[in-house]
């Protein structure tokens, strides 16, 4: 006997068997190839989402630091109205001193940055 005679996968008794398998197996490898499809677009779905949202909030961010930049000398002012009144009346003390209004201190405006010549800068001599 040889071994072609004893392998059940090369016998003719059962084509049919082998068929099944592989349209089992032709069945299986498609769902899943579908499922993975989508489930990639469902993923892909979900990050375009999170990027909309945080580009909002990105906006949304820059609105309010614009808002709380702009109001900057509206507050230094009123600290400093509030310093001048602390000095004047003795009662306005204690609350002075709990919520730490000092004089308010006016920073100078910042110098502008220097610009770069159009020239360009010479190279070191050797």
């Amino acid at each position: 006997m040889n071994e072609t005679e004893n392998n059940p996968i090369s016998s003719p008794a059962s084509p049919s068997g082998n068929e099944d398998r592989i349209e089992s197996l032709e069945k299986l490898v498609s769902k899943l190839l579908l499922a993975l499809t989508i489930l990639s677009i469902t993923f892909s779905v979900l990050l375009w989402r999170q990027a909309r949202n945080a580009s909002r909030n990105l906006e949304n961010a820059k609105q309010m630091l614009a808002v709380v930049n702009n109001m900057k000398p509206v507050v230094n002012q009123l600290l400093g109205q509030l310093a001048e009144y602390g000095k004047t009346h003795p009662d306005f003390k204690p609350i002075s001193d709990k919520y730490g209004i000092k004089e308010a201190v006016t920073a100078p405006a910042a110098a502008p940055k220097p610009t770069p010549s159009a020239a360009p800068a010479a190279a070191p001599k050797k």
